[in-house]
């Protein structure tokens, strides 16, 4: 989780002076940010476009839908406050998505029906991230990023500067540890690579997986493989 805060503390500094800007900003913003995304480290890219599309739209327009529901602050926001509702955040995110997934692994159903789309096509590119089932969408991928925004703020207003940074970095880990990256500066993210494989480990971060027992250490596996 730290490491993940460390990948996205200038984007929190270059966001955090900018907190006029509205929710409705997340969405230009997101969706200027795909070439970069693509341009920094992903090689040549291959598969489907159209559903990916969807599913990125739908996912918007939930989330949006949340914020509409949710205690939405346009005041200034500082460096800490930011801090501490992402770390919230990240933790909502991680947990919610760890059983949402796993649920779609272990229901037999739900995981012909739903989940399987998204393990058939696995291309290791930004693609194969957003290459899945609507209802997946709607169902695990959506609500694990909105619903810690929507928790937070029963309790105090969040701030839109948080939102903005929030949604880019939750975007952006989701394309990278599906992407196929070679960045020297930034080494590949392997768990999830081991999930697509194996299927029963690595389902979210690595700090519930290994609370749960599920976490696989890549090193492990190329350990195993060199024996």
């Amino acid at each position: 989780m730290i490491e993940r805060l460390n990948k996205f503390v200038i984007i929190g500094v270059l966001y955090s002076a900018h907190p006029e800007l509205t929710i409705a900003s997340i969405n230009y913003l997101s969706i200027l940010m795909f070439p970069i995304f693509l341009g920094l480290t992903w090689k040549k890219d291959t598969g489907p476009v159209v559903l990916p599309m969807i599913n990125i739209g739908l996912s918007i327009v939930e989330m949006n839908l949340t914020y509409r529901y949710s205690n939405i602050s346009y005041a200034y926001s500082s460096l800490f406050q930011m801090t501490y509702e992402i770390i919230f955040l990240l933790i909502v995110h991680d947990v919610y998505f760890y059983y949402a997934h796993l649920l779609c692994h272990v229901n037999p159903f739900l995981y012909r029906n739903v989940h399987k789309p998204h393990h058939k096509l696995y291309n290791k590119s930004w693609r194969g991230a957003f290459y899945m089932h609507p209802l997946e969408a709607i169902l695990v991928v959506a609500p694990s990023v909105a619903l810690g925004i929507y928790i937070l703020s029963q309790f105090i207003p969040v701030s839109a500067s948080t939102c903005i940074v929030w949604m880019n970095m939750a975007i952006f880990d989701f394309m990278w540890t599906h992407g196929n990256t070679s960045a020297g500066w930034a080494p590949a993210l392997e768990e999830h690579a081991i999930h697509h494989n194996l299927f029963n480990y690595n389902y979210s971060s690595k700090w519930i997986d290994v609370l749960h027992g599920t976490y696989l250490d890549p090193k492990d596996v190329k350990n195993a493989g060199a024996k």
